[in-house]
C-alpha cells in the first residue's frame, strides 16, 4: 500500500471509524485488518451423558482472528490435545474457519453457556452456545440376564432328572 500512494499525497482514512482522521502514512498494514465474525450453525447443543460432545462456531477475520473458548468466566486453554480443567476433559481445535470444542465423555455437569470468542487487532466478536447434557436412559433389558436364568433352571432340572433317575435305577437293581 504504502508503494503505491505517492509521498507528496497525505490521505487520512473515512473507513473503519477506528482509523477515521488518521494519516495513511503513519499506519502499518495490520492496522487495515478487519474485525472478526463469529457465527453459529446452531445455538443449542444436546448430548447424553457419557457421549462425546462437540461445540461448533465459525469465525472469519483478517487477519484470521485468536479463538478462546469460555465456560463460567473460565478460559478454556486452545489446544489441539486434551487437557484438563476442572476435572473435565476438552479438545478445542480450529481449522480454517472453524472452531470446535469436543467434550470427551459429557456429565450433566457439562451443561451450560460456552462462549467462542474470536480477536484480532481490528476487534472481538463472540457467540454463546448453550449445552444440555440429559441423563442415558437406563437399560431395561434383560435379555443377558433372563438367559442366564433360563440356563441355571434348565441345569437345575436336568441335574435333579438324572439324580431322580439315578435313584430309580439303583432301587429297581436293588429288586432283582
Amino acid at each position: 500500500i504504502i508503494k503505491n500512494v505517492p509521498a507528496t499525497v497525505v490521505s487520512e482514512c473515512a473507513l473503519p471509524p477506528r482509523l477515521m482522521s488518521q494519516s495513511w502514512d503513519r499506519l502499518d498494514l495490520e492496522d487495515f485488518a478487519c474485525q472478526p465474525e463469529v457465527s453459529a450453525t446452531a445455538s443449542n447443543f444436546q448430548g447424553l451423558e457419557g457421549d462425546e460432545v462437540t461445540l461448533v462456531c465459525g469465525v472469519n477475520g483478517v487477519p484470521a482472528p485468536r479463538v478462546r473458548w469460555v465456560r463460567a468466566g473460565r478460559l478454556l486453554s486452545n489446544t489441539s490435545s486434551s487437557n484438563v480443567n476442572a476435572g473435565r476433559t476438552y479438545m478445542l481445535r480450529s481449522e480454517g474457519q472453524t472452531s470446535n470444542l469436543t467434550i470427551k465423555s459429557a456429565d450433566i455437569q457439562d451443561s451450560g453457556s460456552y462462549t467462542c470468542n474470536a480477536e484480532n487487532r481490528a476487534g472481538k466478536a463472540e457467540v454463546i452456545l448453550n449445552l444440555a447434557i440429559e441423563k442415558k436412559p437406563e437399560s431395561k433389558s434383560f435379555g443377558g440376564r433372563a438367559l442366564m436364568a433360563g440356563m441355571a433352571v434348565s441345569a437345575v432340572i436336568v441335574l435333579s432328572s438324572c439324580i431322580i433317575g439315578l435313584c430309580v435305577y439303583e432301587s429297581r437293581k436293588k429288586r432283582q
